[in-house]
C-alpha cells in the first residue's frame, strides 16, 4: 500500500505542486489584505486540486496500464483502493491546513477569518466526499468511459451559477446571514469524524466494486 501511495504522490508533486506554489506567490505579491474574492477563488482552486488528485493518478494508471500490471500480483483490492483513498485524504488535509496558514499571513477582520475557516473546512469535506464518489465511478465504468460521463455532468454544473442568479437569489430563497449562522453552529470536530466514517464506508464500497469489475476495466 505504501508503495502505491509513493508512486501516486510523485504525479501530484510533478503536476500540482508547481501550480500551488505559483498561485501562492501571486497572492502574496498582489494581496496585502484578506478579502472575500481571495478566499472564494483559493477555496475553489483547492477543491479542484483535491478532485484533480483523482484524475491525475487515474489518467496515469490508464496511460501506463497500471491496474493490468497489478492484477496478477499478490496484492489485494483493499490495499490498492486503500492507498488511493489514503492519498486523497492526505492531499485534502495538507491543502486545507496550508490554505488556512496562507490566509493567516494577511490582515483581515476577525469575522472574515472565521468565514474563511468555515469555508475551507467545508471545501475539505466536500472535496473528500466528491473524490470518493469519483473513484466509485471510475472503478465501476473504467477511466475512459467515466470521463465521458463526467464531462456531461460538468457541463450541467456550469449552469448552476446561472440558476442561482436568475431564480434562487431574486426570490430570496437564499439568506447569507442565516446560512452563516447555521454553518457557524456546526461542531467541526464531529463533522470531521462523520466525514471520515462516510469516507471509509465509500472506500469499502469501492473495494467491492473494484473486485467485481477489475478484469472488465483492465
Amino acid at each position: 500500500m505504501l508503495g502505491i501511495i509513493k508512486k501516486d504522490m510523485r504525479y501530484i508533486l510533478i503536476y500540482q505542486l508547481p501550480l500551488l506554489i505559483i498561485m501562492s506567490i501571486v497572492w502574496l505579491v498582489l494581496k496585502k489584505e484578506l478579502d472575500a474574492s481571495f478566499v472564494v477563488v483559493m477555496g475553489g482552486f483547492i477543491f479542484v486540486m483535491i478532485v484533480g488528485a483523482v484524475f491525475t493518478n487515474e489518467a496515469n494508471e490508464e496511460k501506463n496500464k497500471g491496474y493490468g500490471f497489478l492484477y496478477p500480483l499478490p496484492i489485494s483490492s483493499f490495499d490498492i483502493v486503500g492507498a488511493k483513498f489514503a492519498l486523497v485524504l492526505i492531499v485534502d488535509v495538507v491543502l486545507t491546513i496550508y490554505t488556512l496558514a496562507l490566509f493567516s499571513l494577511f490582515k483581515a477582520p476577525e469575522i472574515l477569518f472565521d468565514l474563511s475557516r468555515i469555508y475551507m473546512m467545508s471545501i475539505g469535506i466536500l472535496g473528500l466526499i466528491v473524490a470518493a464518489i469519483l473513484y466509485l465511478g471510475i472503478f465501476r465504468f473504467g477511466f475512459a468511459m467515466f470521463m465521458r460521463v463526467i464531462t456531461i455532468f460538468t457541463m450541467f454544473l456550469t449552469a448552476l451559477p446561472v440558476v442561482f442568479k436568475e431564480f434562487i437569489q431574486p426570490r430570496g430563497l437564499f439568506d447569507p446571514m442565516k446560512s452563516y449562522e447555521l454553518i457557524s453552529s456546526v461542531n467541526w470536530y464531529v463533522a470531521a469524524i462523520i466525514t471520515l466514517f462516510i469516507y471509509y464506508l465509500l472506500m469499502l464500497l469501492a473495494v467491492r466494486i473494484k473486485d467485481r469489475y477489475w478484469i472488465a476495466n483492465i
